[in-house]
């Protein structure tokens, strides 16, 4: 597997895949890695400095693809049936007569996400154990009837693969699976207070683990002529089992859902992840695209990386095409220059010496800072500040990604909502003014957490 192929012997244009590239990059996109793969043979692939191939990347709940693979091992296995009631499985985990709209609640139910339940969000409670919370949820309906996503629900189903099984989930999906692909080398999975793995959100994998999982379920669970996962559990978790929208195709996420695995256009299935991990398959011709971001709170870029790849299959043949060496060699020349997206201004303006060096006093805001100021010096700056933990200083580059620790303390690592005293996520830090009367800081946690904290600090000609 991975043997390097060009984009033409694909059946793919590398100037296509060139557009797809410069497109993200023009519209901000904040890509880490993107592979295309043909078969077990790779046409593309390239990260953004400073990920690389080996860089164990949060999946976010592309993870739940994940658990719906372990969950038909245990199908193929007789250990238990897609119409068992979730809920016998956790008797030491319920402490009250259930609803009978939960107890009807399936494990397909859960798989399908066409549960009873509305669950609150657990980073936001005082639970200890999100199995019990789940159960502890009142039923707002019978289970079986709609979509809506559940992301609590596929942690009960990591849950159960678990308490089955004897094994932390990557445990036995490298036991059963991955050994034998020779994959999943270094992959973990973080977990959740209760010491169960984060199954709904949290696998730690390279972007090539990742791909050979998409390729695994695209053979409908068979690798080298050895059939791993049952075939018939497969082709129903890959296959359009219920609507995901109820108002039709807003979203790449409206196509329908099989078990923990979406629907897509151009007869595709998808695992999709918070800020844009997503994993394309495309059993018609044969073709994968997984890309990994930290696109949060940019909506659009989502459905730009999606139109990209639709084009791709649109226009991709079933046969070779032949080669095209100047393209290509372009193609890979863009490949080995890409970086994680930076904010590329200038790092002056005509009011710099109204913004910068002075300290401003803030109205109440839910960051609970006090004041901050910006100095700038040549090419770097220090954006400095204070809120309720104290004095911080967040230093960025100028046009480039400065590479620091973010200053605040206590969040979580290894298990998620527990704060983790003298642990401080990584984080990529640059700015510049955007225009004469703006100037844009941009932070990016690249850790085991991904996200953006933009600011954007107007001065008061602006406003």
């Amino acid at each position: 597997m991975f043997e390097k192929i060009t984009p033409e012997q694909a059946g793919v244009s590398s100037k296509l895949v060139t557009k797809f590239v410069k497109t993200l990059n023009d519209r901000q996109c904040r890509m880490h890695a993107i592979i295309m793969m043909k078969g077990d043979n790779v046409f593309f692939e390239t990260y953004y400095k400073p990920f690389t191939q080996d860089y164990l990347h949060r999946m976010y709940s592309q993870t739940k693809s994940y658990v719906s693979g372990a969950i038909g091992l245990l199908v193929g296995d007789g250990k238990i049936s897609l119409d068992d009631p979730i809920y016998k499985y956790f008797p030491e985990k319920i402490h009250k007569e259930l609803d009978i709209r939960l107890k009807s609640q399936t494990i397909r139910d859960n798989l399908m996400m066409r549960t009873s339940v509305r669950p609150p969000y657990w980073f936001f409670t005082d639970a200890k154990d999100r199995v019990e919370e789940y159960f502890e949820t009142e039923p707002y309906r019978y289970p079986g009837l709609s979509f809506e996503y559940d992301s609590t629900g596929s942690q009960v189903l990591c849950a159960l693969v678990e308490k089955i099984t004897g094994l932390k989930l990557i445990d036995y999906l490298r036991q059963r699976l991955f050994n034998k692909m020779g994959t999943f080398k270094d992959a973990y999975c973080l977990e959740t207070p209760e010491g169960t793995s984060w199954g709904d959100s949290a696998l730690m994998c390279t972007l090539r683990d990742n791909a050979s999982y998409g390729r695994l379920l695209m053979n409908y669970g068979n690798y080298k002529g050895e059939q791993l996962i049952n075939k018939e559990y497969v082709k129903e978790a890959t296959s359009k089992l219920t609507d995901s929208s109820l108002s039709g195709y807003n979203s790449l996420a409206d196509q329908g859902y099989g078990y923990q695995i979406w629907q897509c256009e151009r007869n595709g299935f998808a695992f999709i992840g918070m800020g844009n991990q997503i994993t394309f398959m495309f059993r018609d011709s044969d073709i994968l695209v997984s890309v990994f971001a930290s696109d949060q709170g940019f909506d659009n870029a989502r459905q730009y990386i999606a139109n990209g790849v639709y084009e791709i299959i649109d226009n991709a043949s079933k046969t070779p095409l032949e080669e095209d060496k100047k393209a290509y060699e372009e193609l890979e020349s863009l490949a080995a220059s890409q970086e994680l997206f930076h904010v590329n201004r200038r790092n002056s303006s005509p009011y710099s010496s109204f913004v910068e060096g002075h300290k401003y006093i803030c109205e109440p805001n839910e960051m609970n800072l006090k004041w901050f100021q910006i100095d700038i010096k040549d090419n770097k700056g220090v954006f400095k500040y204070e809120n309720a933990s104290g004095y911080k200083e967040i230093e960025f580059g100028i046009g480039y990604n400065l590479f620091t620790k973010f200053p605040e303390e206590g969040y979580s690592n290894m298990v998620g909502k527990a704060k983790s005293k003298g642990y401080f996520y990584k984080c990529a830090n640059s700015g510049g003014y955007t225009c004469d009367n703006r100037i844009k800081i941009d932070i990016q946690i690249i850790d085991k957490y991904m996200e953006q904290y933009p600011q954007l600090l107007k001065n008061k000609q602006e406003v």
